[in-house]
């Protein structure tokens, strides 16, 4: 039976909980191993706190021991730029002769080069060195890369106890003086300092090893010749320390002879400034039986290193403090053994901690964990105060603290745990409860709801093939009872021919998304045609297949009757406001026609004058015949002439003629592709479209502005703009004034416009809607107030190869007119018009004012080259059944149709034959007859 004692641990280990025990431990191992990381936050800390204890307790050395010859800032101004010759260094040293020991904290690892001729400065330099105990410096090179130099004599090292070279600084690459100087001076030690991370300089070391040899370091050969020693000794203690013994003083170091100086508040180090030494300033008595360190702090001479004190010191000032501490005896200690003694104190407070953690009220428990946390850091500042000692409490209070943080989310986690598993089965009651009522509930809602919104439900087993429907789905398809089985072909059957083919597509497009939504028209079997819209999901099993598919139906017949209506009225309000709009502009021009006529005709008018009235005449027609033409564009009625185009052509073009057009003011972004897709368009109108869209927005920049004119090929699927397949879009977008929100939804309708009155017809954007949907294409625009316009374009590609310069180049070529041609037009005053223009290119002309006329004159075999007639005519035969009829018995004659209806001209288009659209030009009418007069005489 275990004693009581034990008895009671033991309880209170089996008292603990597993995740308890289980975390502690982990996070006690997770401390230790940040503890024993080099450079780890836990040795950051353990620095931090021996930087705290001595920036607490600084060292006070009131004995001025130490002099320094300072190499300063004025000093080099005064004597020159260093180096300096060497008989300067040996004034020096002659000057401070009666010092106890001169210490050089110099590298002279070569020759003079500022010797002269005859004056060898190293053997005077040399002479002074044997008159006065002198320690030269020496440097290793951590990477090794210097090139090997004989060592000179130096201080013997003995060893007793291990051999310490394992765990001292080790070099095999080292600078040392010149054998001349080395040979001279009373001892040679290394000055390099092994840096800490943070950069800091707290320790140093005292003997490091180069190859098999134990050397001094430069502090420590100053305290040996100061001391009047002729060897030093390096003991190894049994508890993992050193010894470090100088004649009869003995300093304890760590196990790699390293020492932590101890700084002073205010340094107890006299310096004077070399310069002064050199002019006689100082009085040579100043360096009596003092120890006397020749160094530099001059800036990019001498570098410093920051102290534990957060004080910037020089090189040889930091050698100063550590010769001082040596010979005071009044270094920082840290024993061997505290790091393990640490580490165990750390352990034993994180396994108490986790048997007493929720053992005692947590009042008492965090009164017994502060006070432990305080017990810890004032005994280590105490030991530090009294002895020197550096003693670590950072990883006892972080082991306390940590296992503490551990525990307390431990015992949170567990009690959110336990709460939120009372709440999930309280909450899981309610949800049972109130799931089951509301499944009832909404049975009914649902129910009501769709039967409100007259959408029907169904839900169809993929498998099976069987279905469930609600009765206002039967009602929607009109089943008198209930279907067949369902399945594809089921749907499908009940679908008007029209719309069947999309319909397919849908569900089996349906089947590869998983979401399902089409309209469409279906036939019921009564008759009746309903409008329906589909929406549902697919279902599928864990390896893919489909296996449900469910959605509703909704009966949107009545809908489209009352959106048809909605689109008539805004159709009769378009028209009102068109009809409107063209009186307003027709009256103006034709006011200007006929002003201008009647300037003219008058007898006594000016026969000069008379070619202006007639331009003016002239030019108001032409922008007479312009507003025709854009408002065919706008109606999708002017007579088109497609062809396949490359559109880049196009684009470059446009990009030439705006460069040169354009103020200096707005910058041109030109990005377009080398390989857009070929699209069947009319040029002509495309070109007119596009310089439409760019003067649009040359307009909206008054003020200067970016224009870009882009284009891609792109594969679009847009329900909104009604396009699916592959298209040219071409964007022209500008950084101007914008449109205004409320206008923005009515920019395509005629004669609106955001220009100042006079300053645009408003049918700029009526047309551009109209070219490019009648091309089977769709247009967009997006806009902001102050932030621009960007017009977007969608063109159809084509699988066509483009038309060729050479064949565009020929249908516009020049051909001169000769032949009979048969007038056919029912307005007298309009056949002798044309009859004069006829007359005037040496055509012998016929008129006939009936098409039926005509075709008995060519019946009776009257010599006819062309016929020239009007589509509409009166008399029962129009131009179109003329041109019909002529081809099949005169097909050798060509016939050249015209009109000013814009549906009849793109049906004359649709069928194969030449129209030119009233009104025309003499230039327009004289290429059009020359070019079909010159295929019939070839």
């Amino acid at each position: 039976m275990p004693p009581p004692r034990l008895a009671g641990a033991l309880a209170i280990w089996h008292g603990a909980t597993r995740p308890r025990v289980v975390a502690t431990l982990l996070g006690l191992a997770v401390i230790l191993v940040a503890d024993a990381t080099p450079n780890g936050p836990l040795a950051n800390l353990r620095n931090w706190v021996f930087d705290a204890y001595e920036r607490s307790w600084p060292a006070t050395r009131p004995e001025h021991r130490i002099l320094i010859i300072d190499i300063d800032g004025d000093s080099i101004r005064h004597i020159g730029q260093w180096p300096w010759p060497r008989d300067q260094l040996a004034r020096l040293v002659e000057t401070a002769g009666a010092a106890r020991v001169i210490g050089i904290d110099l590298l002279l690892t070569e020759p003079d080069r500022l010797a002269g001729s005859g004056h060898e400065t190293d053997a005077i330099l040399a002479a002074s060195l044997r008159l006065v105990p002198v320690v030269l410096a020496a440097a290793a090179d951590p990477s090794n890369e210097l090139p090997s130099q004989p060592m000179p004599a130096t201080t013997p090292v003995f060893e007793a106890g291990d051999d310490p070279r394992a765990a001292v600084p080790h070099y095999r690459s080292v600078a040392w003086p010149r054998a001349a100087l080395a040979d001279a001076a009373s001892g040679t030690g290394l000055i390099t300092v092994p840096p800490e991370a943070d950069g800091v300089i707290r320790k140093m070391p005292t003997v490091v090893s180069v190859g098999s040899v134990l050397v001094p370091s430069f502090g420590v050969e100053i305290v040996r010749v100061a001391s009047r020693s002729d060897w030093i000794r390096l003991r190894a203690e049994w508890a993992g320390g050193c010894e470090l013994e100088i004649g009869g003083r003995v300093t304890h170091t760590d196990k790699a002879g390293g020492v932590w100086p101890r700084y002073p508040v205010s340094p107890a180090i006299l310096s004077v400034p070399a310069d002064r030494v050199l002019s006689g300033e100082v009085d040579r008595a100043i360096f009596r039986d003092r120890i006397v360190l020749i160094g530099a702090s001059a800036p990019g001479l001498g570098d410093a290193f920051e102290t534990p004190l957060q004080r910037l010191e020089s090189g040889v000032l930091i050698q100063a403090q550590l010769v001082d501490s040596l010979l005071a005896g009044n270094v920082l200690w840290r024993p061997a053994f505290a790091p393990a003694l640490e580490r165990l104190l750390a352990a034993l407070l994180g396994i108490i901690v986790a048997l007493q953690f929720g053992r005692v009220r947590d009042r008492v428990y965090a009164v017994l964990s502060g006070g432990a946390g305080i017990l810890l850091v004032a005994g280590s500042f105490g030991a530090f105060a009294a002895g020197g000692l550096l003693l670590d409490a950072t990883l006892p209070v972080v082991a306390l603290l940590g296992t503490n943080l551990i525990l307390l989310a431990e015992r949170t986690h567990q009690e959110i745990r336990t709460r939120r598993k009372r709440e999930s089965e309280l909450a899981n009651a309610l949800r049972e409860a109130e799931a089951r009522a509301d499944a009832e509930n909404a049975r009914e809602s649902l129910a009501i709801a769709l039967d409100a919104a007259q959408m029907g439900m169904w839900d169809a087993d993929l498998i099976r093939g069987t279905s469930r429907r609600s009765p206002r789905h039967d009602e929607i398809f009109g089943y008198p009872g209930p279907p067949p089985e369902w399945d594809h072909q089921t749907l499908l059957a009940c679908v008007v021919a029209e719309d069947q083919d999309a319909v397919a597509r849908s569900l089996e497009a349906g089947m590869e998304t998983g979401t399902l939504h089409f309209q469409c028209r279906v036939r019921r079997p009564d008759g009746g045609l309903r409008s329906i819209v589909v929406d549902g999901r697919v279902y599928r099993a864990e390896d893919g297949t489909p296996i449900r598919i469910a959605g509703v139906v909704t009966d949107v017949t009545e809908r489209r009757r009352i959106e048809g209506a909605l689109h008539q009225t805004q159709r009769l309000q378009t028209v009102g406001t068109i009809a409107a709009g063209v009186a307003h502009n027709f009256n103006n021009l034709l006011t200007i026609v006929l002003g201008n006529l009647d300037l003219a005709s008058r007898q006594g008018s000016n026969i000069e004058r008379l070619p202006l009235y007639l331009a003016a005449a002239t030019m108001a027609a032409e922008r007479g015949a312009n507003l025709t033409w854009q408002l065919l564009a706008f109606a999708r009625q002017q007579p088109l002439r497609p062809e396949p185009i490359e559109p880049s052509r196009q684009l470059r073009d446009l990009s030439t003629l705006i460069g040169e057009s354009f103020p200096p003011n707005i910058a041109i972004e030109i990005h377009i592709p080398p390989d857009l897709w070929v699209v069947e368009v009319d040029p002509s109108e495309l070109q007119f479209t596009l310089l439409n869209l760019t003067f649009n927005a040359r307009d909206a920049m008054p003020n200067g502005g970016v224009l870009r004119v882009s284009a891609r090929n792109q594969a679009v699927q847009d329900d909104r703009l009604g396009l699916a397949g592959r298209y040219v879009a071409i964007e022209i977008a500008d950084n101007g004034c914008g449109i205004p929100s409320e206008i923005l939804p009515r920019v395509f309708e005629p004669f609106v416009t955001t220009k100042e009155v006079g300053a645009g017809t408003g049918l700029g954007l009526s047309q551009v809607h109209g070219f490019v949907h009648q091309s089977g294409g769709a247009v967009d625009l997006e806009s902001e107030p102050g932030r621009g316009t960007t017009v977007r374009m969608h063109l159809p590609a084509t699988a066509k190869a483009p038309t060729t310069a050479e064949t565009s180049r020929g249908r516009k070529g020049g051909y001169r007119a000769m032949g009979t041609v048969l007038v056919v037009e029912d307005q007298p005053d309009l056949a002798n018009l044309v009859g004069e223009l006829f007359r005037e290119w040496q055509l012998d002309i016929k008129v006939a004012h009936r098409a039926s006329t005509a075709l008995e004159l060519l019946r009776e075999g009257q010599k006819v080259d062309l016929v020239f007639s009007d589509i509409m005519m009166p008399g029962g035969m129009d131009g179109l059944e003329l041109a019909e009829v002529m081809e099949k018995e005169f097909p050798e004659v060509p016939i050249l149709l015209t009109s000013g209806y814009g549906d009849v001209t793109g049906n004359a288009v649709a069928r194969g034959f030449h129209v030119v659209p009233k009104p025309y030009r003499m230039e327009e009418l004289r290429m059009r007859l020359g070019g079909l007069l010159s295929t019939r005489s070839t």
